[in-house]
Formats: C-alpha cells, sequence, structure tokens
C-alpha cells in the first residue's frame, strides 16, 4: 500500500506543480478526442491467506489476456479526462487439481473425487473513469494519470464434493460457499499509471499503457469438512479475501477524430 500512496502524492504535486505554470499561460482550448483499443496482459500480484482466494480470483495462471477501450478528451493542451471499459478472463482449475488445492493436510493419494464447480470462465471487468496529463515531446505524448472506478467479478460461489477412503465406508462432503448468492458481484478499484503514445499519421498514434489496478473489495469465504452419515463437522474455518491487484500492461491504436480548435488572436488593422 506505501506504493500506492507514494503515487498519490507524486500525483497531486505534479498537478499542483503544473497549475501554477500553465494557469495564465495555457488559456487555449483544444478539444481533442481520441478513441483506443490496446490489447495486453494483466498480472495477479497478490498472495492469498488461503487456497480458496486462489482458486476463485486467480484460476490456472497468474497471467491473464486483457482488452481495453478508451475515450479521451482533452478540454486544455495538458489536461483531459478519460473513460476506460476493461475485460479479461481466466479459467478455471480442473476438479482434480481444485481439490488437491483445496486439502489444507492431503491425505494419501487413496480418494476419489466426485462433485460440482461452476465451469464458466472467471471474467473480470473494470470501468474507470479519471484525470490524465499530458506532455508532448515531438512525436511522443507522456500522460500520467489517475482513475476510479467499478469492478465486475463473475465467480464460482459454491464448491461441492465428496471424499471416500478406499480401505473403508467412510464418506466425507466437502463444501466451500464464496460471498452471496449472486455470480455478478461489484466492488471499487483505483488506478494509477501512465499512458505514451507516437504519432504514425496525423489521426493515428501507437500506444502503451502501463498501470496498477487496486482492487478493494473483501470476499467471505466458508470451507466445511464433514462425515455425510453422522454430519459431524471435522474441520470448518473462514477468510476474507480481495480478488487481488493487478499489474497491466497493453499496447495498442489510438486515433484522434477531432483537430485543434484553439483560439488564435489575429491583430486587426485599422
Amino acid at each position: 500500500m506505501k506504493a500506492i500512496y507514494y503515487t498519490l502524492i507524486c500525483f497531486s504535486l505534479l498537478i499542483t506543480h503544473s497549475t501554477q505554470i500553465h494557469a495564465q499561460k495555457e488559456s487555449a482550448r483544444r478539444n481533442e478526442h481520441f478513441i483506443d483499443l490496446a490489447f495486453g496482459a494483466e498480472f495477479n500480484t497478490s498472495s492469498y491467506k488461503s487456497p480458496i482466494g486462489e482458486i476463485v480470483f486467480q484460476g490456472k495462471q497468474r497471467a491473464y489476456v486483457s482488452i481495453t477501450m478508451k475515450y479521451q478528451y482533452f478540454f486544455h493542451k495538458h489536461w483531459g479526462a478519460f473513460l476506460s471499459l476493461n475485460s479479461n478472463g481466466s479459467s478455471p482449475y480442473s476438479e482434480e487439481r481444485l481439490m488437491d488445492k483445496m486439502e489444507k493436510q492431503p491425505a494419501s493419494h487413496y480418494y476419489t473425487y466426485t462433485g460440482s464447480m461452476d465451469k464458466d470462465d472467471i471474467m473480470q471487468g473494470t470501468y474507470t473513469l479519471g484525470a490524465m496529463y499530458r506532455q508532448d515531446i515531438h512525436s511522443w505524448s507522456f500522460r500520467p494519470y489517475l482513475a476510479f472506478g467499478c469492478a465486475q467479478y463473475m465467480h464460482a460461489n459454491t464448491i461441492d464434493y465428496l471424499r471416500k477412503e478406499e480401505e473403508n465406508n467412510q464418506v466425507e462432503q466437502v463444501k466451500v460457499t464464496v460471498g452471496n448468492s449472486k455470480n455478478l458481484q461489484y466492488g471499487f478499484c483505483l488506478s494509477p499509471g501512465i499512458y505514451i503514445s507516437k504519432a504514425v499519421a496525423s489521426i493515428v498514434y501507437l500506444t502503451a499503457d502501463f498501470s496498477y489496478t487496486v482492487h478493494t473489495r473483501k470476499f467471505a469465504a466458508h470451507y466445511q469438512r464433514s462425515n455425510i452419515y453422522t454430519h459431524e463437522i471435522l474441520e470448518q474455518y473462514n477468510v476474507k479475501e480481495t480478488p487481488g491487484n493487478y499489474l497491466n500492461l497493453r499496447i495498442g491504436l489510438s486515433i484522434r477524430f477531432a483537430k485543434n480548435k484553439a483560439k488564435s488572436h489575429r491583430p486587426t488593422s485599422k
């Protein structure tokens, strides 16, 4: 979290310094509009307190394919606002791999598993709105930004299976419940980053976007293992997990679809 605080402080100082310098010098409005489409990867940089968080929020891998659409509007030479829509997806573990991760103290491999879980891909979408500062150097543009928004989560909210040791008749039921009964849930997120572009034509730009998304919501999960015949609870525990924090790296194209509308002042002849 310290890195996030330092980022916010630096961004605030940059805004204050730039405003003081350009408040009087830059009064012209540019009214530039940009539409971006970028592809890349998101890397889950979080660690979880239990296998539940890893199963629900991570899936098979730490990296996810990511697609982003972003609209930027610059009302000033240096200042603008943007709206970003991002989605990614990951596949859940296989049942065998999932069961191995659920056992805190795996027994000998004499168990046969039957169970059920949500087979849909675990999708995640973020919708952010933010402010952006722009500094152009020749054909390059550097744009640090800070965004706030909403995250959308889909996950397997119930995992239920039976396990039986082949040498005896004891059958145990393991059940994991995450969140509430809704598959689709929401939370807030914060995303500082920097956007870099290079002009390749009059209205076309190559782009690179580097950001770090912090998810704030916590999901409660309950693990319970019991004897299916006597209903005796053999083990249970509760845990709270966040979806994780993600490092985002994307490249793409941007199109500017409005010309500059800077005010020009011409001397009048008498």
